[in-house]
């Protein structure tokens, strides 16, 4: 999804100016890329070179973008291959602040996205990630701190009797949503919380990014400190994937085993944080076709994901 910017020639001037303040990379031209992200997006330019640019522009956006930004610069001076790299402006930095928001610049990646991309791929490249244990503090951490979701619903319901968009979807999964909310309690209070911690991607069975047979995974604005349930909680509804995904761990040299209760875990606290993100979204911007992405979440493919918990 886009931010409603207007991207006019003289927002693209401003762009283009820019970028060639404070990076040394000759950027003469701009297109308006097509993946969906938070923010804009944007290809550049230079006489020999194409660079993608990430412009994010939501509030509650802001701070999860830039320490992406700075695990993917982490794992780009651990050698992490097949990922896209962080440009350094002139200044030596990460990103830089633009039209309110912030940017950064990688390397471009050609391709389209792999929807079909099997499990195990997904496994097999998030492996290196995983064995980095250096410079992890920097990073944000998992606290398992769920009151934020409650409170920010609670906010959101508040702000529904004067929205009549707002309440129409709140009301529709009312029930659904207080039994997400005391389901993601009950298994707070059962996994263990001392357990070890990765760099967690927190989406990549959709961001696998494919070209000639060369596979990258990108799009970092969930990455995450924490268990590695976050990034399998999508195969919950297979135990044969989870089996799959132990043995190759162990045997690839992390001492690990998924757990079914972090899995359950991470499957209610993803559907609820989708649901706020989306809904921050909608009141920072009032673009109401923004609440049509709770569907998915509550009668969609996370629906049927969190349905085989108790199967």
């Amino acid at each position: 999804m886009n931010y409603s910017v207007n991207r006019n020639k003289l927002y693209e001037k401003e762009l283009i100016d820019c970028i060639n303040e404070n990076y040394s990379l000759g950027i003469n031209g701009l297109k308006e890329a097509s993946r969906g992200v938070d923010g804009e997006t944007w290809i550049a330019f230079s006489k020999n070179k194409k660079f993608f640019i990430k412009i994010s522009y939501y509030r509650n956006h802001k701070k999860r973008f830039i320490n992406s930004i700075n695990t993917l610069n982490l794992l780009n001076d651990n050698g992490i291959k097949n990922i896209n790299s962080i440009v350094k402006n002139i200044f030596n930095k990460n990103y830089v602040r633009f039209n309110k928001g912030i940017m950064a610049i990688y390397t471009f990646v050609a391709g389209q996205v792999d929807f079909k991309i099997s499990y195990k791929v997904v496994i097999e490249h998030l492996v290196p990630i995983y064995k980095i244990n250096s410079s992890l503090k920097k990073l944000k951490q998992e606290d398992y701190n769920i009151d934020n979701i409650f409170s920010n619903l609670d906010n959101a319901n508040r702000l529904a009797k004067n929205d009549e968009n707002l309440r129409k979807y709140l009301s529709k999964y009312k029930v659904l949503i207080s039994d997400y909310c005391e389901k993601l309690k009950f298994y707070n209070s059962k996994i263990n919380k001392q357990g070890k911690k990765f760099i967690t991607h927190g989406d990549a069975c959709v961001n696998i990014m494919v070209h000639n047979n060369k596979i990258c995974l990108i799009d970092w604005d969930d990455t995450l400190v924490a268990p590695i349930e976050r990034d399998c909680w999508f195969f919950i509804d297979y135990n044969s994937k989870i089996d799959y995904i132990n043995k190759y761990l162990v045997k690839n040299g992390i001492d690990y085993s998924l757990s079914k209760d972090m899995l359950a875990y991470y499957a209610y606290k993803s559907a609820l944080s989708y649901a706020n993100d989306i809904i921050e979204k909608y009141i920072e911007t009032k673009n109401k076709e923004l609440l049509g992405e709770i569907d998915d979440i509550f009668n969609g493919w996370v629906k049927d994901k969190i349905l085989s918990i108790n199967n």
